[in-house]
């Protein structure tokens, strides 16, 4: 789908690096108000609305921005994209059955997908997001042996571990030991490999792993550490 407006587009509002993304949204709102009746800038203007929400973790004003470009949106493939940004939105934003709801939609459109790669890895990738927060550890674990194949590619395109600290933790979960032993002698390099968004899942891998060993001092101190985390990240 189309990402952001264009330079036409974005000479309008004299993009710069010191405009807040408040002053961004602000922008984007007033030039809608004078571009009534054409849609593709609409669309692509609340494209860019909700994308700047997201970025500063308002999840929830994202998802429904989305929501609000659906009805300017004639391309059907694009429309099926949409629905899968905002059960992303959705699901960050701890609304599990909008985001649910919206990723029922996306399925809907599979047929559309001339490139059925991407799409099974985008589906797999909220599936396991799925498993994981219902804590349906078994079918979290089958879901990531079926996502192995694209792991190292998605990991390198978006330089995001989260799917190994997933497999990590329903590894514990699971109790398969030869899986969590891998990731235990390679718990440091995993630390270096993650970052700050997802460490509070290599902690919570650690906790687990240590508590199912009865090492209530490790536990205590990877306690603290997520602990901190979560402080940071809310």
């Amino acid at each position: 789908r189309s990402r952001g407006l264009g330079d036409v587009y974005k000479r309008q509002i004299k993009y710069c690096s010191e405009v807040t993304p408040v002053e961004q949204i602000k922008l984007f709102l007033k030039l809608l108000e004078s571009y009534k009746g054409d849609n593709i800038f609409i669309s692509n203007a609340y494209l860019n609305i909700g994308e700047i929400y997201s970025t500063i973790g308002q999840y929830n004003l994202a998802a429904n921005t989305f929501i609000k470009q659906l009805a300017f949106i004639v391309d059907k493939y694009d429309i099926h994209w949409t629905y899968y940004a905002i059960a992303t939105e959705f699901l960050d934003a701890g609304a599990i059955e909008n985001s649910k709801e919206y990723f029922k939609k996306f399925e809907a459109g599979k047929d559309l997908f001339t490139d059925t790669q991407d799409y099974k890895v985008l589906s797999l990738i909220l599936q396991i997001k799925f498993a994981y927060i219902d804590k349906q550890y078994d079918v979290m674990l089958a879901l990531l042996e079926e996502f192995e194949p694209f792991q190292s590619s998605t990991q390198s395109l978006h330089k995001n571990n989260r799917m190994a600290l997933y497999k990590a933790i329903a590894c514990v979960e699971n109790k398969k030991v030869q899986c969590i032993n891998d990731f235990i002698d390679n718990k440091d390099t995993l630390l270096q490999q993650t970052n700050e968004t997802n460490l509070i899942y290599y902690y919570e891998f650690l906790i687990k792993y240590y508590i199912s060993q009865g090492q209530s001092q490790f536990c205590l101190l990877y306690t603290s550490d997520a602990a901190d985390e979560r402080s940071s990240v809310d």
